[in-house]
């Protein structure tokens, strides 16, 4: 019997707690052009779920914020897969800007 793929979509949070500061270095996120916001089925904390996400949503197992997201990825032992296209622009702390 084919073991079952799972599929998790990851997104970054529509606020940035202390917490992800402190781990990421990340200030606050632009969400892409179409971006919406929805719910990670980790933790609850609010998301945004862009629109390359939104397309891929029928497919994926569950929605999860990148802080839960990566740590299940790790401990599964999957693999992150960008979806490809121009994504949300992450700003850091130190002025910098990813995306």
């Amino acid at each position: 019997m084919k073991e079952e793929t799972e599929i998790i979509i990851m997104c970054p949070p529509v606020v940035v707690s202390e917490r992800i500061r402190a781990m990421t270095g990340l200030d606050k996120v632009t969400p892409t052009a179409g971006a919406i916001a929805g719910t990670c089925d980790g933790c609850g904390r609010a998301i945004w779920i862009g629109p390359k996400s939104q397309e891929a949503m029928s497919k994926a197992t569950k929605v999860l914020c990148m802080i839960c997201g990566i740590p299940h990825a790790r401990s599964s032992g999957g693999e992150v897969i960008p979806l490809g296209g121009k994504g949300s622009t992450y700003h850091m702390e130190d002025g910098s800007t990813i995306g």
